[in-house]
């Protein structure tokens, strides 16, 4: 009876913990695949940052250089054409310096050229002669009348080459033109040269004209060319071409005394080359001319208590007569 009551308490006991075992339970997931599957809050867009902006460099102007030579010159002046007068005659300011000259001073024979002089007597006859430069052959070819001012000009032509004292004309010869009167005395004259030049090329026609003030001269120049002068100093002036190759100064000194001058001047544009001097070969003013071993022409013009000395050389080298010959004093 005691084994039967056992029996069933651990029948019993059994069916209980049978029971237990049946009830469903909740699966229980790894920690990791609960996270996997728990749902997430809807990803807030973040905006992209601005683009980065790197300023460019501000430019620092450049330094004005500080110059002391050359300072370009002024605009130059310029001046139209030379009015023409009656009967074959060209007006003309006196230039308050006796003597003649002729415009232009370089060309072809048969060129026509104005003939302009001073320092006669008012109303008196002046004769006018061509000859060679030793004054050979020298033949009056007209006579003119001076102003009440002492002054006169007159349009002639150039006589043809076959026609030159002397004999025949070539290329690069020069006429003298020689005034003479009354006034100036017997066996005394004013002259002029011509030179049979003709012309080439744009660098070799001067162009662009330029006017010193402050020491009374005149100049043309070919277009394009540049010129400068040195700290001020309005007295010394350099021109130059375009490439460079071609230039030339114009230099005023006080004084008259040529022989003197010319030893400095030489030495100081043309150090250790040699030169020869003679009478002043081109232009419209006597004056004395050196010429350098290497063929560079240096004139110098005395006149009104001063000495003008100009030099122009063309990118070939050759001396420009067609510039020298406008060189003009006022």
């Amino acid at each position: 009876m005691i084994r039967t009551r056992a029996a069933f308490i651990i029948t019993a006991i059994l069916a209980m913990m049978l029971a237990a075992c049946s009830r469903p339970v909740a699966p229980t997931l790894p920690a990791e695949t609960q996270a996997a599957i728990a749902p997430t809050a809807e990803p807030t867009a973040t905006p992209p940052p601005p683009p980065t902006t790197t300023p460019l460099p501000t430019a620092t102007p450049e330094p004005t250089p500080t110059r002391s030579t050359p300072t370009p010159l002024p605009e130059p002046t310029r001046i139209g054409p030379t009015q023409q007068g009656n009967e074959g005659e060209a007006t003309r300011t006196p230039s308050g310096s006796a003597g003649i000259s002729i415009e232009p001073n370089l060309g072809r024979p048969g060129d026509t050229v104005t003939i302009s002089g001073d320092g006669f007597a008012p109303g008196e006859v002046v004769t006018l002669h061509w000859a060679a430069l030793d004054g050979t052959g020298m033949t009056a070819f007209e006579e003119v009348e001076a102003d009440e001012n002492g002054s006169f000009t007159r349009r002639i032509a150039v006589p043809p080459a076959a026609n030159w004292p002397g004999g025949p004309a070539q290329e690069g010869d020069q006429l003298q033109i020689r005034a003479t009167s009354a006034s100036l005395g017997e066996g005394n004259f004013y002259y002029a040269n011509f030179r049979y030049l003709t012309p080439f090329g744009v660098a070799d026609t001067p162009a662009l004209p330029y006017e010193n003030q402050d020491y009374g001269y005149r100049i043309e120049v070919p277009d394009g060319w540049t010129w400068s002068w040195v700290t001020g100093d309005t007295s010394d002036v350099r021109f130059s071409s375009t490439s460079g190759s071609g230039n030339g100064f114009i230099r005023v000194e006080s004084g008259t005394d040529v022989e003197a001058l010319i030893p400095v001047i030489m030495a100081e544009e043309f150090p250790g080359q040699g030169y020869t001097t003679g009478l002043l070969g081109a232009g419209a003013y006597p004056g004395t001319q050196a010429t350098t071993d290497s063929g560079r022409t240096v004139q110098f013009i005395p006149s009104g208590g001063r000495t003008y000395v100009l030099s122009f050389v063309a990118d070939n080298g050759q001396p420009m007569w067609s510039v020298i010959g406008t060189f003009a004093l006022r």
